[in-house]
């Protein structure tokens, strides 16, 4: 996303990701200006996952998941968080005030939280669990993952 690459020259630049800062932008739009030549622009970070099979990409920004994912489908790509660090981002579930069926919702809400339910989506999508005691059921090689689980 247009956030996502703008994060990522504010914090080359050694500001915030969230950074609100004018001058800041006008940095990071600058260095991605510059950069710009070096690269193969594309609009939506679901095109990483096609380009960097395809050989099309090199270096892509990708959502966590779909490079944990890709990264289990390919072994010749290896996903990683940089060392300089990464937004953090979380997904939210919601009930909007005028919601016709509030009781399914929240049955919904509570099925999915449930650690049974969690442990499964999270094994079949790639992500990581807000269930903690998913988390603790998940391979040792997914629960200990900076990648996955950023420190």
């Amino acid at each position: 996303t247009y956030r996502d690459t703008i994060g990522v020259a504010l914090k080359k630049l050694g500001y915030s990701l969230n950074s609100a800062n004018p001058k800041e932008i006008e940095e990071a739009k600058e260095l991605l200006l510059e950069q710009s030549k070096f690269v193969k622009p594309f609009y939506g970070v679901d095109n990483g996952t096609t380009m960097i099979p395809a050989g099309e990409s090199d270096i892509n920004i990708i959502w966590s998941g779909e490079g944990l994912n890709l990264q289990d489908e390919n072994p010749n790509l290896v996903y990683v968080v940089p060392e300089e660090g990464a937004n953090f981002w979380i997904d939210s579930l919601c009930i909007p005030e005028n919601a016709k069926n509030v009781e399914g919702a929240e049955k919904f809400i509570n099925f999915v939280s449930d650690k049974k339910s969690a442990l499964r989506i999270a094994d079949e999508i790639g992500y990581t669990t807000p269930n903690k005691e998913a988390r603790e059921e998940q391979p040792e090689s997914v629960k200990n993952n900076p990648n996955a689980y950023m420190p």
